[in-house]
């Protein structure tokens, strides 16, 4: 089998869907900042037109209701990038250690059926260090991998 070294590419998941539904989440947040820059603005007129009497509370009201909508819009557009992005990163299954593969279940252009991981049992590796033979999936990969931080 390959030698491969700690946090080298082992296998990649097509993430192409992922990257279109990314682009979409930017565009979505793009058009909702800029209705949220004009409710903003609304709003700001109301109130002056309320505080001397040329307009209602109601008109006020209104114009605070559609700036709050739009910011939890951009709130749940920011978590749904946030998910996304972190998907993204978990398409990637890195050796959790320095070894040598000794089986593997998928080929490169290799494919899945929908329902079934993309990595059933991928890879088996030995610790050169240990002797030892780990077996993870990409799940298990995942959990052993060191945490992003920044």
């Amino acid at each position: 089998g390959d030698a491969v070294e700690q946090g080298e590419v082992l296998a990649r998941l097509d993430t192409r869907r992922l990257e279109s539904r990314l682009a979409e989440v930017a565009a979505r947040s793009e058009e909702a900042s800029a209705s949220l820059a004009l409710a903003q603005r609304q709003e700001g007129r109301e109130a002056q037109l309320n505080q001397s009497n040329f307009a209602s509370r109601t008109a006020l009201d209104q114009a605070r209701t559609d700036r709050l909508t739009l910011q939890a819009r951009l709130a749940a557009l920011a978590a749904e990038r946030d998910s996304l992005t972190a998907d993204l990163e978990d398409s990637t299954l890195k050796a959790p250690f320095a070894g040598r593969v000794v089986e593997r279940h998928i080929d490169v252009g290799g494919f899945r059926y929908r329902g079934y991981p993309p990595l059933r049992s991928a890879p088996w590796l030995a610790s050169p260090a240990s002797g030892d033979v780990h077996h993870g999936g990409v799940r298990d990969a995942a959990r052993k991998r060191p945490a992003h931080h920044g």
